[in-house]
């Protein structure tokens, strides 16, 4: 019985924003959205994707300038309690320089024409570069 004044009170909340905001659904309907990553080859891929969003959307001209970012504990090594290093992470060298250097071997200024979708050890889909 508890449980109805909350869920009364929670539709009606939804109602509520769906009218001032003019969408409907529920509040997290269509703008999130979450994908499970099945290649394992595709994890580093993806997250360089995201760390790229910002500078692809002109918020900052370099990935470790976005305050949210994950690039700087991945490519600088700056220390981060909330990050745990995927084991693909951790594969990409001997030692944390070496993981590092290897994560930034694909960034916006490398020369690249499509940074997001190339990873050192991984054969670039658009010009087929492949560099372990």
């Amino acid at each position: 019985m508890l449980l109805k004044p909350g869920i009364t009170s929670g539709r009606r909340y939804v109602q509520y924003i769906n009218r001032c905001y003019r969408r409907t659904g529920t509040l997290w309907d269509s703008r999130y959205k979450s994908s499970l990553v099945q290649a394992e080859t595709y994890l580093l891929v993806c997250q360089r994707y995201i760390e790229l969003n910002p500078v692809r959307a002109a918020m900052v001209e370099d990935p470790a300038h976005y305050r949210w970012t994950s690039y700087r504990a991945n490519g600088l090594g700056q220390s981060n309690t909330r990050l745990t290093p995927h084991p693909l992470y951790r594969a990409l060298g001997r030692d944390d320089k070496e993981r590092q250097a290897a994560y930034r071997a694909v960034s916006p200024n490398s020369g690249r024409t499509t940074p997001s979708l190339c990873i050192p050890w991984i054969t670039c889909p658009i010009n087929g570069v492949f560099s372990p």
